[in-house]
């Protein structure tokens, strides 16, 4: 991790070597057994950097906003930049607290102190101390924004924004302590009621953590032991029928083709055409699947297109008949 910050001129880095400071508070950074062996140096190292006063503090981001001065000597640009590297690591503690509250989610935490400290960077060269706030209540928003930020680059194959990430980690947090609480993963309803969010954000919030899987991903057959096949081999084909849908289908051709076919031949024609259905025992021009119109029929026919008309009501009240209505009507549901 120090390597990749000295690579992106970090002036942490470079600060970190200077001379001990007076003593510090070790407060969450010592290192842990779980911890790399850089991460522990690392500690070590910024524990030389004690904490600031309120004083110091001030003290410095007066020093810094005169170096920002446009006309600014170089002596005094030079104090500045020094007054803002000190600034900068007397809280880098601070940083790896933040850190850890984003632990396990994609990201090591070395990487995730590394982008936390780039906020804090940007948080010094952005503070305006007239504002009336203390550095680190300013900063943190930088921190958590840099961290955030990593997490939604670098973790994830689709981009989520860090509101819906913010809303997400609140979410889990709560649904741990109620599974601890309820010996149960709570449901929406439940997670929408703790956390005074609306039942369709917390909806939305929780889908969009979903994982996303590679097309390519092996499944593997338990039961037959077979060779590994490509996840996309086992997906259904959303245009293709289902066996079942396509029995239902051709047994509906089949019937409503034997109740046309207990109609005068006169008549299955002139629905055939009003349709558009295709009748292969008749001519190429009827078995257009383009419904026609009355006048058109009429002129095939050789009638009017009101003849035409009533010939239509009357082959349709034949088959409202119960012989054949009771066969068709299940398919209407």
């Amino acid at each position: 991790m120090i390597s990749e910050m000295n690579q992106r001129r970090n002036p942490v880095q470079q600060t970190l070597h200077k001379a001990p400071g007076q003593g510090a508070d070790r407060v969450c950074t010592s290192p842990h057994a779980g911890d790399e062996p850089s991460l522990a140096y690392y500690y070590k190292e910024i524990e030389r950097h004690p904490l600031l006063t309120s004083d110091q503090e001030k003290a410095l981001t007066e020093q810094i906003a005169l170096g920002d001065l446009p006309g600014a000597s170089a002596r005094t640009r030079r104090a500045g930049e020094h007054a803002r590297e000190k600034l900068i690591t007397s809280n880098l503690r601070f940083v790896i607290h933040v850190a850890k509250n984003f632990k396990n989610q994609g990201l090591p935490l070395a990487d995730l102190i590394n982008e936390g400290n780039m906020g804090l960077m940007t948080a010094a060269r952005k503070f305006k101390p007239e504002k009336g706030y203390k550095f680190i209540t300013y900063a943190v928003w930088w921190i958590r924004q840099n961290i955030l930020k990593a997490l939604e680059v670098q973790t994830r194959s689709i981009r989520i924004p860090g509101n819906v990430i913010n809303d997400l980690n609140k979410l889990r947090k709560v649904e741990a302590d109620m599974t601890q609480h309820l010996n149960r993963h709570p449901d929406a309803d439940e997670l929408a009621q703790e956390t005074d969010l609306p039942l369709k954000k917390v909806t939305h919030t929780l889908e969009s953590a979903y994982n996303t899987v590679s097309l390519d991903t092996p499944m593997y057959d338990e039961v037959t032991s077979s060779a590994p096949r490509a996840l996309q081999e086992t997906l259904p084909d959303p245009q293709t029928l289902s066996p079942e849908d396509t029995y239902i289908q051709d047994t509906m051709h089949n019937d409503i083709h034997n109740a046309l076919g207990a109609l005068p031949d006169r008549d299955r024609q002139i629905l055939h055409l009003y349709y558009g259905f295709s009748d292969p025992s008749e001519g190429s021009e009827v078995n257009s699947s383009k419904p026609a119109t009355y006048q058109q029929i009429g002129n095939k026919l050789g009638v009017s297109r009101e003849r035409v008309r009533q010939l239509k009501e009357e082959a349709l009240n034949r088959l409202r008949h119960p012989t054949h209505s009771k066969r068709l009507a299940t398919y209407c549901s």
